[in-house]
């Protein structure tokens, strides 16, 4: 996994986590909020992707199929947006299959 990030004009943020695996994370800063997420699939290993604010958990992305098509792009619906204006919230990738993955693009605002 790498992982970089990119500050933008006007208080966005965006996060991309490359060849992301199950087990893998990303932070979301202190008084930011997820906006978008977007994937893109490696592989064609089929696997379900959860994001959540605990391992294990969907309470970012509930259970989504990540299919076989290798380079499929997706844009997922978003259950929980805001975390902490005092802390940051590392957040948790998992996917079923061992050898499934994405590259994963994450877009953040601050909190008005």
């Amino acid at each position: 996994m790498a992982t970089s990030s990119l500050n933008k004009k006007g208080g966005s943020y965006r996060v991309s986590v490359l060849h992301a695996a199950d087990n893998d994370t990303f932070v979301v800063p202190t008084g930011m909020k997820i906006t978008n997420i977007v994937t893109k699939k490696i592989g064609t290993t089929a696997g379900n992707l959860t994001i959540g604010t605990a391992d294990a958990g969907a309470q970012i992305v509930n259970t989504v199929a990540l299919g076989i098509s290798d380079a499929a792009i997706a844009v997922h619906t978003l259950l929980a947006t805001v975390f902490s204006t005092t802390a940051t919230q590392t957040c948790y990738i998992n996917i079923s299959a061992a050898t499934s993955y994405c590259d994963m693009h994450i877009t953040m605002q601050k909190i008005d």
